[in-house]
């Protein structure tokens, strides 16, 4: 899986175009906003931030050789998954915090990467800077949903749904 997730980048000078049909706000107009396949391909490359925390977790004090003979011993398997719930027992506030920011800078630039080509289209800006989208993640992570901006293409909504898991 790491090999595939790494291999994942976009090709110097090649950049195809890739049109997709969306209706507009309103939903009465199709519009034709025109995706680079780089744009597809910079989203997948967000997973590579699983492989830095994983790294990062294995290279920790609670997967060392002490650790793996002691998780041994009660029928555990000191992984990422462990390692995790350790600093979630011991550090609890500073976890939860850094998952929340990281998800939520990650989602944000990840909605506007999708956001983009349909907001040149329709001319319709709002979530071309940065605090609209970070905004946007915050009130969906919380659920609080005021309305007051909605992703237009079918790209956008996916990751909307998406954040609000």
């Amino acid at each position: 899986i790491d090999i595939i997730i790494l291999s994942i980048q976009p090709l110097p000078m090649v950049d195809w175009e890739i049109i997709l049909a969306e209706y507009n706000a309103n939903g009465d107009d199709v519009i034709y906003p025109t995706y680079l396949f780089s744009d597809f391909l910079l989203l997948f490359m967000f997973f590579r931030f699983y492989i830095i925390v994983r790294n990062l977790f294995n290279h920790s004090q609670y997967s060392d050789p002490y650790a793996k003979i002691h998780c041994e011993r009660y029928g555990f398997t000191a992984n990422t998954r462990f390692v995790f719930k350790c600093y979630l027992l011991k550090y609890p506030g500073q976890t939860v915090l850094a998952c929340l920011f990281s998800s939520i800078i990650i989602l944000a630039y990840m909605l506007r990467i999708a956001e983009r080509p349909t907001a040149r289209e329709t001319g319709i800006m709002k979530f071309d800077p940065f605090f609209n989208n970070v905004y946007f993640a915050i009130m969906t992570i919380t659920t609080v949903g005021y309305g007051d901006f909605t992703p237009t293409s079918s790209i956008g909504k996916v990751i909307a749904i998406f954040t609000s898991f």
